[in-house]
This record gives C-alpha cells, sequence and structure tokens, in this order.
C-alpha cells in the first residue's frame, strides 16, 4: 500500500501487488487499517501453580499447553494476569492470541509455559468475550 504522492487528489491510498505494481483497489481514507491488534483474556479454572504464584506481567511468550496430545499448544504473546474478583483457584490471563489461537470449543485442562519453565495447570478454561461481542441477556 502506498500513500498519495504523484496522484491527483491528495490523501488518496492505493493497494498495489509488490512485484509489478498492479493496483487492486484505491481509497481515500485507511482509518481503522491499522490498529493495535485485540487481546483476547481466559479464565483457568482450578489452577494450580508450579512453583511461584503468577501475578502482573507474564512473559513475551507464553504457550497454552492442551492435555490432549491430539491438539497443538497456541501461542499468547504479552500475556499478563489480570487482578480482581475470581475464585481462589482461578486465574484470568490477556494477551495477543496467536492467529489460530485455541481450538475451537476447546475447554478441557491446560498447562501453562513460559518458554523457560511449566507456571501451573488447570483443570478448564475459558474464553471471556469483550463486552461488544458477548452474547445480549434475555430478561
Amino acid at each position: 500500500m502506498r500513500g498519495g504522492r504523484g496522484q491527483r487528489e491528495p490523501g488518496r491510498y492505493a493497494l498495489t501487488e509488490s512485484e509489478n505494481g498492479h493496483v487492486w483497489g484505491v481509497c481515500a481514507e485507511v482509518e481503522g487499517l491499522f490498529r493495535e491488534p485485540e487481546r483476547a483474556t481466559y479464565e483457568l479454572l482450578g489452577w494450580v501453580p508450579d512453583g511461584a504464584e503468577v501475578r502482573g506481567w507474564v512473559g513475551q511468550r507464553v504457550w497454552l499447553v492442551p492435555d490432549d496430545e491430539t491438539l497443538d499448544p497456541w501461542l499468547l504473546e504479552d500475556a499478563e494476569s489480570l487482578p480482581g474478583r475470581r475464585p481462589a483457584d482461578a486465574l484470568v490471563l490477556t494477551g495477543m492470541d496467536d492467529y489460530m489461537g485455541p481450538p475451537e470449543g476447546h475447554g478441557a485442562p491446560i498447562r501453562v509455559h513460559d518458554r523457560y519453565r511449566w507456571l501451573g495447570s488447570s483443570r478448564e478454561f475459558t474464553r471471556i468475550l469483550p463486552d461488544e461481542q458477548a452474547a445480549p441477556l434475555s430478561s
């Protein structure tokens, strides 16, 4: 993509192919195209730490590893533990999911690893949807 240099109308943007410059499309604005990735939030229920308690920033790269060996682990980047009201045996983690995220509908036990050591395990987990994505409550 390149800005409007050399074009008749200032402020226009063209999406072009890298190799030969073929123009795929032109638009007047690109607002919202470049933004921070959304953070995913997970609640890990039945959390059992492997050593020290997990608080605050957890790590740049944290893997959530399903106990089911047929499933691949997924990456949570810039992960941190969120404080707040929750059951004593729960941990809330937030971070940027890798491109795949967790397997659809997976809620079974997982283990958490930060590249250097196991941080702990949980008997189940759930993804917490942001308010704008949550299903409406029926009255």
